[in-house]
């Protein structure tokens, strides 16, 4: 417990949290000798324009802390998509986590080759925040290029280009969309012509509700409900394709509705479930208990599963291995 979340534990809060979707940075210096040191962060924002000015938050258990308490300059490197395994890297304990990597010094801090953008700065300011330090830095150079961006949310990388791809097969199938809907550990399934199915439609229909979209089915069962990531894109033995997002539900459904349920997990009847729903769920079931999701990627025979994310939590610390600094 926490004086300043009375009856809710550190986990939860972590939880609370991670759910902002942000980018992944990491944060570069050079120590008194010259050694190169970094850290991962997602902890990172900018601050303000006249002055330029920036920052991101350290753990005061890093093994790097001192050294970037002692720095004068520091660096940012907002990471692109194709740059996840350096993320992974810095967020580790590897003793050179620049070894074999392409980077050059700007301003005395170095800067990682193939960034989406970096900021090379003088430190602004160090102030005390609980268990943190916030580093303020001014902007004393920068660049930046278009490439896509790595994304973390709730514990995983996002993988931006399975979205995209998503979106443009879209244009060139016929299309059934649907969701997997939680709430307090339950899915949602509608009553189908013989079997439970999820919610579907001709289109996800965002919240406007058009004729014939998933939030259309949703409107019409009592339900409100929130979508995030895509989940599975496949066609089916009549070449029809069918896009599932991953979602909860924010409010119902009405529990006197004789076509809509909530099962929980542990309760799930498979063989009344249409063969679509019952693949998926069980799928989601596996993937939700370890916490790390993918997009399934082909027909409804076979396929693979591309990552989502990786589960990155390095000690339980929300703040992408801010702990584990070479």
């Amino acid at each position: 417990m926490t004086a300043s979340t009375p009856g809710k534990d550190n986990w939860e809060l972590k939880k609370a949290f991670g759910n902002f979707l942000t980018g992944v940075t990491v944060v570069t210096t050079q120590d008194a000798k010259g050694v190169c040191r970094g850290f991962t962060a997602n902890s990172f924002t900018s601050v303000s324009l006249d002055p330029p000015l920036l920052l991101v938050c350290l753990d005061r258990s890093a093994v790097c802390f001192e050294t970037f308490v002692g720095a004068g300059r520091f660096a940012v490197n907002i990471l692109a998509d194709a740059q996840r395994s350096i993320s992974s890297v810095f967020a580790s304990k590897n003793e050179d986590k620049f070894s074999g990597l392409a980077w050059h010094a700007v301003h005395d801090s170095p800067v990682l080759n193939g960034c989406m953008s970096w900021f090379a700065c003088d430190v602004h300011d160090r102030i005390d925040a609980g268990d943190h330090m916030i580093l303020i830095g001014r902007v004393l150079d920068f660049g930046h290029r278009q490439a896509t961006p790595l994304g973390y949310h709730n514990g995983n990388y996002v993988n931006f280009e399975l979205e995209r791809h998503a979106i443009e097969a879209l244009h060139s199938a016929p299309v059934s969309v649907g969701a997997i809907l939680e709430k307090d550990g339950k899915v949602l399934l509608i009553k189908g012509r013989q079997r439970m199915r999820l919610p579907r439609g001709r289109s996800l229909g965002e919240k406007k509700a058009e004729p014939g979209s998933v939030f259309a089915e949703l409107k019409k069962v009592g339900v409100r409900a929130s979508v995030s990531f895509v989940y599975s894109l496949f066609h089916d033995v009549h070449d029809r394709l069918h896009l599932y997002y991953r979602g909860t539900i924010e409010d119902g459904p009405d529990p006197a509705n004789p076509d809509v349920t909530l099962v929980a997990f542990q309760d799930m009847d498979w063989d009344s479930m249409s063969d679509h729903a019952a693949t998926l769920i069980r799928r989601y079931t596996s993937e939700r208990a370890a916490n790390r999701f993918g997009v399934f990627i082909g027909s409804a025979a076979s396929g693979m599963v591309s990552d989502v994310g990786s589960d990155i939590h390095v000690h339980g610390d929300d703040q992408l291995g801010q702990r584990h600094c070479a």
